[in-house]
């Protein structure tokens, strides 16, 4: 037996498209949630859609709302390592700060703000059909009215500075953008293996 979707079981979902700027080497900016500096990594769409679930869950406790169906958490073994301090993390808590306040602004406009307006309408249409009026002794007339919801100003991502050295990580041939000033020494975000600039 095939397992197709009812006609509306799928009638809340909705897609969404989030642009952020990347530099022209298509590296994306991320921050230690330790020592707090910039490095840059190759921008992967996987699984910077899965370092967008606590700003999801963020968005959702603030709202009380439920955006998403839960996604398995990905393996203890995918963190990623400073390349500054060497302190590793999951790379959902290496993300900078202007991302995620961006990510929360796109999300208050494009997801919230709708949803809002939405519910504000639905409830009004409720409130306010008319309906015949019963010979009784006690009538009630309810009426809803509601300001407004305006979407936010659209939050504007970029350009991204060019502002980093472009390192090639020869134990696993990745690509990686650091601080120019940096010193000697390094460690790799994905093997964590210590390398020396030269």
């Amino acid at each position: 037996m095939n397992e197709k979707n009812s006609p509306n079981e799928n009638d809340d979902l909705s897609h969404h498209s989030l642009t952020f700027s990347l530099d022209r080497g298509e590296f994306f900016r991320r921050a230690c949630s330790s020592c707090g500096l910039h490095f840059k990594l190759k921008a992967d769409a996987d699984d910077l859609a899965h370092s967008l679930a606590p700003a999801f869950k963020q968005i959702e406790q603030q709202y009380n709302i439920i955006l998403a169906p839960r996604v398995e958490e990905k393996k203890e073994s995918n963190k990623l390592k400073c390349p500054y301090c060497g302190h590793a993390d999951k790379p959902q808590e290496m993300l900078t700060e202007e991302f995620s306040h961006y990510f929360i602004r796109w999300a208050e406009r494009e997801i919230i703000a709708p949803m809002l307006s939405k519910f504000y309408d639905d409830l009004s249409n409720t409130f306010n059909r008319n309906r015949p009026r019963k010979n009784s002794f006690i009538s009630f007339d309810i009426k809803f009215s509601h300001d407004e919801v305006y979407l936010p100003i659209r939050p504007i991502s970029g350009p991204e500075p060019p502002d980093m050295i472009e390192v090639e990580l020869l134990c696993c041939k990745h690509h990686i953008k650091i601080m120019e000033d940096w010193p000697s020494t390094i460690y790799c975000p994905y093997c964590e293996q210590q390398l020396y600039l030269t």
